[in-house]
């Protein structure tokens, strides 16, 4: 955590044991107004002059105005999204936010632009970033190394498609999978059932089953962890991010919902994200 400002006390409020009062440390900033906050923030006083020179720093700075809940005079070219109020979860409410303006930003990028001029220029909107684009990388770049010393990419994918059972143009990226990915794979196949989640919500006869659908394919469109597949290639986990919609299972009313419930782990190469209804 990175804290978004320094306050001077001249002393600190102790509690009857003579231990640190942290809950009236905390109340003595909780009431502080934004002005006197300032003088300690961070991220320094806000330019006098400063005004949005682009259409982007100007919806950027509404955006950050009302996902922190601070006046849009108080926000700069070089104000800090975290040094200002923002965290973690104000960083998705504004991803959020975004969207509802047709305007795209991730989370990510986010934590690598947290400047307002820079996060401005980070915005784009139509095609949506793999995971290595999103990290300024073309697709494939991260297991290079993997697919050059096997055959080559045209390999791998054939490879890849094979387990996904899937067509090779289907492949948006392969990444490596995470030392924890790979842990919580092993752990899951040991014990069925393990870190596989499986949510169940029943439907009201009045929802429209159509917009349902076209809701959730939506939200798979834009998550590429909701179109990724695990594969072993060469005694290695990967990921592969998959162009794909999501699998609709019909069940009948007699199927019992307890089994569909307790059914085993997908195969490695299935997709991950199955609904049925």
């Amino acid at each position: 955590m990175i804290p978004s400002l320094y306050v001077r006390v001249s002393k600190l409020p102790l509690g009857p044991a003579g231990k640190l009062d942290r809950k009236r440390l905390r109340e003595l900033a909780k009431f502080a107004s934004p002005s006197q906050l300032d003088n300690f923030a961070l991220a320094g006083k806000k330019q006098e002059d400063w005004r949005p020179a682009t259409r982007a720093e100007q919806r950027m700075v509404d955006l950050w105005s009302r996902v922190l809940a601070i006046p849009s005079s108080d926000i700069a070219a070089e104000s800090h999204f975290f040094r200002i109020g923002g965290d973690s979860v104000s960083a998705m409410r504004l991803v959020a936010q975004a969207e509802r303006q047709d305007m795209k930003i991730s989370v990510a990028q986010i934590f690598q632009n947290p400047t307002l001029g820079r996060m401005a220029t980070a915005f784009t909107s139509g095609k949506l970033t793999t995971a290595s684009e999103g990290r300024g990388l073309p697709p494939f770049s991260m297991v290079q190394d993997l697919y050059i010393e096997s055959g080559g990419l045209d390999c791998m994918k054939e490879i890849v498609a094979q387990q996904c059972r899937i067509g090779e143009r289907q492949i948006q990226d392969v990444l490596p999978c995470s030392a924890m990915q790979e842990g919580l794979v092993a752990l899951s196949n040991k014990q069925s059932g393990a870190y596989v989640a499986k949510y169940w919500m029943p439907l009201s006869t009045e929802i429209d089953l159509l917009r349902f659908k076209q809701a959730w394919e939506r939200v798979q469109a834009e998550n590429e962890i909701l179109r990724t597949r695990i594969v072993s290639y060469e005694s290695q986990l990967l990921q592969v991010i998959v162009d794909e919609t999501i699998e609709w299972h019909d069940v009948k009313p007699e199927v019992d919902v307890q089994a569909l419930r307790h059914s085993r782990n997908p195969d490695e190469g299935v997709a991950t994200c199955r609904i049925r209804n």
